[in-house]
């Protein structure tokens, strides 16, 4: 929820636009209002080719959002 452009593309499951942002150099571990980051957008959305994208690019599974759930809790 009102997260980067890098969340709305992972919720629009565009994979081009997630490798595009990320060679842009957007932030891939920056959080959403409820602290989650792409990690747990892709992982709650099951989109496993982007989330494969996202841990390549140094996204992290152990950052915690509002509730004290990581990504790895999420799935």
């Amino acid at each position: 929820m009102y997260g980067t452009p890098l969340h709305c593309a992972i919720i629009n499951g565009s994979v081009d636009v997630v490798k595009e942002l990320l060679d842009a150099g957007a932030p891939v571990n920056a959080q959403d209002l409820r602290g989650n980051t792409p990690v747990h957008a892709a992982v709650r959305m099951g989109r496993h080719i982007i989330l494969r994208i996202l841990l390549r690019g140094g996204g992290s599974c152990v950052i915690q959002n509002v509730n004290k759930r990581n990504p790895e809790q999420l799935a």
